[in-house]
């Protein structure tokens, strides 16, 4: 008996026991299954924890792994993605550090052309190659529209090959499209243009955020149906109704009054597509029925998306927008409404109104916008307002979904630059000799602005004023060089203004001339007027004395070209008299005889220096490539009456004299001051849209911005050194020529 139960708890104690071997297995394969049923995500931590289950329990082990080979199959595929990942971001980084210089030149020139619609919405200050831009965002009540030439396709092409784009079908390739996007894309935080991208997005925002509505609303109402729909437009073209106007021409440009809004697009484009764009765009009412304010869609960017509906990358790029968005404006992103409905409140100008849509108009068939103006409807005794009536503009007034902010302001602390708006239509803008005012030329009046105002934020106008005699306005007005003399040019006579400068509480002494000069060019001392009269013949008019010999008139036998404008130049010191018409020609005003040419074809106002030693002309300023333009500078000798080239600047489209010696270039839309004698740059090179006047301190420059101005600093110039005159004494009209 006792030794049956030794048998029998034995035999349990044996069957309890397992060998190591088989406690080893059971520890493999129990890991095997938690790492199979929680396999990592990440292919980088895929590879660790095959490696680490590999390492832990080895195939070399006495009792083996049975799932070795599985593991290393594993791991080597998520190694193999690995490499793949590795090998495509070392890709987009190689194509990223390719294309962030032709990035810097896009955003660059995108950024300084972009009139944004609606109110001013941004400020920039970029930095690109050395050239700064400053730029604010302004009205405008038609499509976003690019002013500037960007960089050209062959730069893209030659990172991303030339299949990227068929110009022929005029669609992209996906793939590559793909690929260049992910290599394009900047996150927030990246350091570009001397800023960093967070600063640069406002640029952009409104027209990212209207590209997204309108590509969400075209992939539900169009892309699905567009062969249908392009059947119906060709059906609409066959009409007799249709027919009827297409084939007449219109009356007058702008002037376009007919049946359907998209009837100039078919007139002008009647071979292309873009009539059917723009089909699209009125039928189908793109910009009511996606919830977009008016104004800031049209056909060409429905034509665009239609396009890439077809050729296959209207989800690369809507998929690249959207990741873009989501980076910088998240907020706006998550509150888009899907069902494109436009908001309910409106702003015309500062003003909320309540907002009905669109509907057509009757005469002619467009679009009008329906409001309700409920601003200062008085309250009636139920303690209810006024119900007021429904209004309409036309769909091409301004009319935004977004309230109006502040304008921002630019004023930098350390350089003094700012950007400066008056409200009102300029002629002219002249720095006054002690650099401290502004003498602003307005169609009825001369005024005095005050510089230091100006550059602490307010724009002050002085107690002084010229007033236009009545009845008149200010056509035309040009400024001594010694900057105490004006010319004013009124429709039928001009009149000089001598400025009495160090007393403010002086009035300017005005003279009636009893002619009339259009261009104007002055002398130095306005002692010489000279332009084209009345029986548009050029005169020269010296300005002596009332009644005396020296108050003598000269006519030269020159005519103002067509469609060209003359430009004329007086020598500083000297009667001598430049001309640019085709190739600037040098006239005795003495004896009224051409007696030399020089090498150009046009000149500027200020086109000689301050000593006259030196003339700078352009060849072709109105060559259609910047790099066909070029600037001459050429030396005159006063004794033999002679130009010689001293250098020349390649792409320079204009150069005008600056005070101290300096030189102010431009080359495209980039303006370049130079030192004279080194022609090296002074400060730094800007983008502007036009020169106005320049400080006769040598440190500031007043350059248009379009709808702003922007005053921009130069360093002080050097303390100039007394040098031998060598352009010639002042000769008198009776003896130039001696």
């Amino acid at each position: 008996m006792k030794l049956g139960w030794w048998v029998v708890v034995a035999a349990l104690v044996l069957a309890g026991c397992k060998s190591e071997r088989e406690k080893y297995l059971e520890g493999v394969e129990a890991e095997w299954q938690r790492l199979t049923a929680n396999e990592p995500a990440a292919n980088i931590e895929r590879v660790r924890a095959y490696e680490a289950f590999l390492t832990r329990y080895p195939e070399a082990s006495p009792h083996g792994n049975p799932h070795t080979e599985e593991a290393r199959r594993r791991m080597g595929e998520a190694q193999a993605r690995l490499d793949a990942e590795a090998k495509l971001l070392q890709l987009v980084q190689q194509r990223r550090t390719q294309l962030l210089p032709l990035l810097s030149d896009t955003i660059f020139s995108l950024a300084g052309g972009a009139r944004d619609i609606g109110r001013d919405t941004h400020l920039i200050h970029l930095v690109n190659r050395g050239v700064h831009l400053v730029r604010r965002g302004v009205v405008r009540t038609a499509n976003w529209v690019v002013a500037r030439e960007l960089p050209p396709l062959s730069r893209l092409r030659a990172v991303m090959g030339a299949a990227i784009h068929d110009k022929k079908r005029r669609a992209y390739n996906p793939e590559l499209l793909r690929e260049l996007l992910e290599a394009a894309y900047l996150p927030p935080g990246t350091p570009l243009l001397g800023t960093t991208t967070d600063e640069i997005f406002p640029v952009f925002r409104r027209r990212l955020r209207v590209e997204m509505q309108l590509h969400d609303c075209l992939a539900e109402l169009v892309a699905p149906r567009i062969p249908e729909i392009e059947r119906e437009f060709t059906t609409a073209l066959k009409s007799k109704s249709t027919r009827r106007w297409l084939d007449d021409e219109p009356a007058e440009p702008g002037g376009w009054h007919s049946e359907h809004a998209w009837d100039r697009s078919w007139w002008e484009h009647p071979k292309d597509r873009r009539s059917f764009y723009a089909w699209v765009y009125y039928e189908r009412r793109v910009t009511y029925v996606c919830g977009i304010a008016p104004g800031e869609s049209s056909p060409s960017e429905v034509g665009f998306w239609i396009r890439r509906f077809e050729d296959g990358t209207a989800p690369v790029l809507a998929g690249s927008l959207k990741r873009v968005l989501s980076a910088y404006d998240g907020d706006w992103l998550k509150s888009l409404d899907p069902s494109f409905a436009h908001p309910k409140v409106a702003y015309l100008g500062d003003k909320a109104v309540e907002y009905f849509g669109a509907r057509r108009r009757t005469d002619p068939a467009r679009f009008e916008l329906v409001f309700r103006d409920w601003n200062d409807k008085p309250v009636g005794e139920d303690g209810e307002q006024e119900t007021p009536e429904e209004q309409t503009v036309p769909e091409g007034d301004p009319l935004w979904f977004e309230e109006p902010g502040s304008r921002p302001e630019y004023h930098d602390g350390k350089t003094g630059d700012r950007l400066i708006r008056l409200e009102v239509q300029l002629r002219r803008l002249f720095f006054t000799e002690d650099s401290n005012q502004l003498l602003a030329i307005f169609e009825d009046r001369l005024d005095w602005l005050n510089v230091e105002t100006m550059r602490s934020g307010e724009l002050v106008r002085s107690a002084r004023s010229i007033p236009t005699p009545s009845g008149t306005q200010v056509y035309g007005v040009v400024l001594s060089r010694d900057g105490l003399t004006l010319a004013v040019q009124y429709r039928e006579f001009m009149r000089l203004v001598e400025m009495n400068l160090p007393d403010a509480e002086a009035s300017e002494k005005t003279s009636r001339l009893e002619f009339r000069l259009d261009p104007i060019a002055i002398n130095a001392d306005a002692t010489i007027l000279a332009g084209f009269g009345a029986n548009q013949t050029m005169e020269v008019h010296f300005l002596g004395a009332a009644e005396s010999p020296e108050r003598k008139v000269v006519q030269l036998p020159l005519k103002p070209l067509p469609l060209k404008p003359s430009m004329i130049v007086l020598h500083p010191t000297l009667p001598l008299l430049v001309v640019g018409q085709g190739q600037p020609v040098l006239w005795d005003l003495s004896t009224g005889e051409e007696i030399g040419t020089a090498e150009g074809d046009s000149l500027s106002d200020e086109a000689f220096d301050a000593e006259g030693k030196r003339l700078f002309t352009v060849s072709g300023e109105f060559a259609t490539e910047d790099d066909e333009s070029e600037g001459i500078l050429s030396r005159f000798d006063p004794k033999t009456r002679t130009f010689t080239v001293e250098k020349r600047f390649k792409g320079v489209r204009s150069g005008h004299w600056l005070p101290k010696g300096r030189l102010l270039l431009r080359e495209g839309d980039v303006f370049r001051v130079v030192d004279g004698k080194t022609f090296q740059t002074v400060g730094r090179p800007v983008h502007a849209d036009g020169f106005s006047a320049a400080s006769p301190d040598g440190r500031w420059l007043l350059l248009d911005l379009e709808d702003d101005m922007l005053l921009w600093s130069l360093p002080a110039p050097e303390p100039e050194v007394e040098e031998a005159a060598d352009a010639g004494t002042r000769i008198d009209a009776g003896d130039a020529g001696t």
